[in-house]
């Protein structure tokens, strides 16, 4: 398992579009992820999930993820939610 504290950097948080995204992406992998903000843990392959946890740019989130592909989920992840990587 690793982990991550990371700040969100995408425009307006984890909106419509950035939620699709990331669950998506999360969903490709063969890995747990959970994104974790203050006290809430959700599962990154759930849209109700990444939905209530109402993440906003610059927030503060833990990623963690457990599996095999663990290392590349995680670049993913962090990538997307800096906002390095445009949602279209």
């Amino acid at each position: 398992m690793i982990q991550q504290k990371t700040r969100v950097g995408v425009e307006g948080g984890l909106h419509g579009k950035v939620a699709s995204a990331l669950v998506e992406l999360a969903s490709k992998c063969k890995s747990e992820i959970h994104i974790q903000k203050e006290h809430a843990t959700i599962n990154a392959k759930s849209i109700i999930g990444v939905m209530i946890l109402n993440v906003k740019e610059g927030d503060e989130v833990l990623v963690q993820i457990d599996g095999i592909d663990e290392a590349k989920a995680m670049s993913s992840i962090l990538s997307l939610l800096s906002g390095e990587d445009e949602v279209n």
